[in-house]
């Protein structure tokens, strides 16, 4: 019998209309897919200070989509966009630190997966539109840890404008798998319980088992490691 998983969420930041706020946000689609999954949801805010206390109350965390990535973990400015949230770079790159100090298990969707390819000292570059942007496309894996549960993905959905290649990977990550222009589509960290997918688990009409199930295999190799 499963336990119930905690899983963190990390949020976009919006400007509120017609208020001079910023605000944290999330879809409501991942309440809907925790919710399917019989997990329990913990919000991480990004102007939040200690975010170490509230990493020990999940099992994994999984920082969602929304907001370019405008600076690498240094805090330096590496691209310019209207749509930028440094507070939201800085806080991902103090979870992906916290996470690999703590041992917690981590997956990356879509602008995760970008910003913990820049944490390692990868880099994004243009993908194209007519396969990547609210489209859906074939996908082939190598040969993983992971085989299990991702051999039964053949097709995936896309809403990315930026993308990865084998020329633009960080150091220790391990392709897992790639769309037919050579995008990477989802990719794990040879050391640390590190997983990155480019589509979206939340955005499904019907969400996958498989997505669930990949969640379960990261926290149990990560419980593996541990014991």
């Amino acid at each position: 019998m499963y336990r119930t998983l905690k899983i963190g969420l990390s949020m976009r930041v919006v400007t509120a209309a017609d208020y001079a706020e910023r605000r944290d946000a999330i879809s409501q689609e991942w309440m809907l897919l925790l919710e399917s999954w019989g997990a329990i949801p913990v919000l991480i805010p990004n102007t939040f200070s200690d975010i170490g206390a509230l990493l020990e109350m999940v099992d994994l965390v999984i920082l969602t989509g929304g907001n370019d990535v405008t600076v690498d973990a240094r805090g330096v400015s590496i691209s310019e966009s209207n749509d930028a949230a440094k507070e939201r770079d800085l806080q991902e790159y103090r979870i992906i630190d916290l996470c690999i100090a703590k041992g917690i298990a981590l997956l990356g969707v879509c602008r995760g997966m970008q910003l913990i390819n820049y944490r390692f000292g990868g880099k994004v570059e243009a993908v194209d539109k007519q396969w990547h942007v609210a489209s859906e496309h074939n996908v082939s894996f190598k040969k993983s840890r992971f085989d299990s549960v991702l051999r039964g993905i053949s097709c995936v959905n896309s809403y990315h404008k930026f993308g990865i290649t084998e020329k633009t990977l960080g150091s220790g990550l391990e392709v897992l798998a790639t769309s037919e222009d050579h995008a990477i589509e989802a990719f794990t960290h040879n050391q640390y319980p590190i997983v990155g997918i480019m589509w979206h688990p939340e955005r499904n009409e019907i969400f996958s088992d498989i997505d669930r199930l990949l969640v379960r295999e990261i926290v149990n190799q990560t419980t593996s490691k541990l014991n």
